[in-house]
């Protein structure tokens, strides 16, 4: 499980929604082959196990970071997080680039992708509890977060 943690395909980086619930991103795979099934599933299931029951209650709020052209697949993805989280997974915020037709054409929640901007993802997510690489300020160093998680558990 460490090994296919250290890819960083799923991060929990700690931030939450604007109502509380954690955030899980699925960050921008730069360059590298987005991973399938076999790698996504064994992730997301790791980390839905890590917040408290009254914190998963209030629902995790998912981000696909698709700008650089990862996360193609979308169908799959959201089958993957459908299947992991099922009840928990309160929204799914698909980041695309600012000219984007596809951006904010809905605002549906739930278990149907709501496609963003990085401006827009802000709506849904305070900066300060988002990542520098989505317009955030949170400061997240995934080896040091693994390795943390790795010697507590």
């Amino acid at each position: 499980m460490a090994e296919l943690l250290h890819y960083g395909f799923v991060l929990l980086t700690g931030g939450r929604d604007t109502q509380g619930g954690p955030v899980v991103t699925l960050p921008s795979m730069q360059n590298r082959k987005d991973p399938g099934p076999d790698e996504l599933v064994p992730c997301l299931k790791y980390y839905i196990q890590i917040p408290s029951e009254e914190t998963k209650r209030k629902g995790f709020s998912a981000i696909v970071d698709t700008r650089d052209g990862s996360w193609a697949n979308l169908n799959m993805v959201m089958s993957c997080l459908r299947q992991t989280m099922g009840g928990y997974l309160k929204q799914v915020l698909v980041v695309v680039h600012e000219h984007d037709k596809r951006a904010n054409q809905s605002t549906s929640l739930g278990s149907e992708p709501q496609f963003v901007t990085p401006n827009l993802l802000h709506r849904y997510i305070d900066p300060k509890q988002l990542t520098f690489d989505l317009g955030g300020h949170m400061e997240y160093n995934h080896d040091i977060w693994l390795r943390n998680q790795l010697v507590s558990s």
